[in-house]
């Protein structure tokens, strides 16, 4: 299959209409090959196995707390969020390195530089996510500040990352979850993507952006994926995941 093709098809898939979160557990189920696609070189890196550099960007603020009802279910979108992480991370490899990045006021990260993903790294990330609880203000330039932090450390660290695997080939994917509005730290969107693209100068991160809940911000999620060689959705209706990741 031509490269064109295969642009084409990625584009394709990511404009499906996500209407529930069965849909949105097939999509997390294939994201694993997709990103595979390394956009900075316009090539694939490999299949599903192919080795990838993957942060998480968690919001963690007070309206993470929002309970969404539905079809006598009853979560946070903390919850959901809790869940899908977790899902994602189970189906990382060992050929692969990932962060994660929790950010509401303020941000902090599970670790300095992107982790070899093995069974301990994998147990000690989902612990980390699964005590996070929601509060204060949603702050998206530390969250993303923090976040190529991680990528500038783990380049500039001489081992070439935490065990020598860091490979610049490889696909570097910034997976963006979040609801709310800017409240704290930059606020105006122009400077903020300014920013970030400064930040992202010499890492060229694929950025997949989602927004969480019927009423959550969508403007400049989808702004910064669309800056960032990615693509954004809205996930209105969340609380079918438990039962789908139990199914």
């Amino acid at each position: 299959m031509k490269l064109s093709k295969k642009i084409t098809l990625v584009k394709n898939f990511f404009f499906i209409k996500i209407e529930n979160l069965k849909k949105l557990i097939n999509l997390i189920k294939n994201m694993k090959g997709i990103i595979d696609v390394n956009l900075k070189k316009n090539r694939y890196v490999g299949a599903a196995t192919g080795a990838k550099n993957l942060i998480i960007v968690l919001d963690t603020s007070s309206s993470m707390s929002q309970i969404v009802r539905e079809e006598n279910s009853t979560l946070s979108r903390m919850a959901i969020a809790r869940e899908a992480i977790g899902f994602l991370i189970d189906t990382m490899t060992n050929a692969d390195l990932c962060g994660f990045v929790q950010f509401n006021t303020n941000a902090t990260h599970f670790a300095d530089v992107l982790l070899p993903v093995n069974a301990t790294t994998k147990d000690k990330i989902k612990a980390f996510v699964n005590k996070l609880e929601p509060q204060g203000l949603t702050n998206y330039e530390d969250g993303f500040r923090k976040a190529f932090q991680i990528l500038n450390n783990t380049y500039n660290n001489k081992a070439r990352g935490a065990n020598g695997l860091l490979s610049e080939d490889c696909a570097t994917v910034i997976l963006f979850l979040t609801d709310g509005k800017i409240n704290e730290g930059e606020r105006d969107k122009n400077v903020l993507m300014s920013l970030m693209r400064q930040w992202d100068s010499k890492h060229n991160a694929t950025i997949i952006s989602y927004t969480l809940g019927d009423s959550s911000e969508n403007e400049v999620p989808k702004l910064i994926a669309c800056q960032h060689r990615g693509f954004w959705k809205k996930i209105e209706n969340i609380t079918k995941l438990k039962n789908e990741l139990s199914s």
